[in-house]
Parts: C-alpha cells; sequence; structure tokens
C-alpha cells in the first residue's frame, strides 16, 4: 500500500475566514507557529484562499511595534484577509500520490497545498514540513563508518 496526502496530511488545520483582518491573522500566525492560512467561506466553509506569513510581511508595515509606528501602520492592521490572500491555488484530494504532491509543491514553488473534497471544501494541508517529517521518521540511518 503506497502512501497518500491524506495519510500525512495536517488535520485540524488553523484556518482563517475571509472577513479576518490581517492583525488577527498575524496575531494568530504568532500565536501558532505556522506559515500559512487556509482562507474559507465561514458559511459554505469551502477554500477560497491562502495567506501565508510572506503576504503578512509583504502587507503590514514594517514599522508596527516600533517608535515610528504611525497611525497609517496601524491601519494596515485592519485590511481584510481576503484582499490579500492568494487566489489562486493548487489544490489536491486525499487520494493524491506522495509523489504528485511533493511534484506540486516543487515545480510550482509554493509551500503548501491544501487537501480538498469534491465540493472544494478542506480536508486538510500538506506543508514541506510535513514531507521532511516523512522523510525523518522513515529513512534508515546507517552509523557512519570513516574513511
Amino acid at each position: 500500500m503506497s502512501l497518500t496526502l491524506g495519510d500525512i496530511m495536517s488535520n485540524p488545520v488553523i484556518l482563517i475566514t475571509l472577513d479576518n483582518t490581517l492583525g488577527e491573522a498575524a496575531d494568530l500566525m504568532r500565536r501558532s507557529a505556522v506559515r500559512h492560512f487556509p482562507v474559507i467561506d465561514p458559511e459554505t466553509r469551502t477554500l477560497k484562499g491562502i495567506l501565508t506569513d510572506r503576504d503578512l510581511r509583504k502587507h503590514l508595515s514594517p514599522r508596527l511595534g516600533t517608535e515610528a509606528e504611525t497611525e497609517e501602520d496601524r491601519k494596515t492592521l485592519k485590511i481584510p484577509v481576503h484582499k490579500v490572500m492568494v487566489r489562486r491555488l493548487y489544490t489536491a484530494t486525499p487520494e493524491t500520490s506522495l509523489r504528485e504532491g511533493a511534484r506540486l509543491l516543487m515545480t510550482k514553488k509554493i509551500g503548501c497545498l491544501p487537501v480538498v473534497d469534491d465540493r472544494r471544501r478542506l480536508l486538510g494541508i500538506v506543508t514541506e514540513s510535513d514531507f521532511v517529517k516523512l522523510l525523518a521518521e522513515n529513512v534508515a540511518v546507517v552509523p557512519y563508518k570513516g574513511l
């Protein structure tokens, strides 16, 4: 039996909704130590986008939390997630092979792959870290015998 993305995906997933603000997302990201938030429509529970730590760095003022912070800087905290999230997504199903999932991450240069059902409802997420963890757990360690 070969493993699929359904076998290694993270679930439950920390997610946010379209109307969360960048400030709320930044705070949740800091507290949860994750780098990718799936964004869902709260009514249909369908996947609408992804917000990454890179998106936050790009749209939040770097002066936040410093003596140079201004009212304009604080306004960036109130930007709704749906204004800056990535909408064009690559997704997978739980049956997607590990090989195909890894290929998508590498060729599309993305850090995560949302796993969805046929109605685009989020089931889990697979990140580069999930592949590293899988590798670390399954690689046989051979003692080094020297030259």
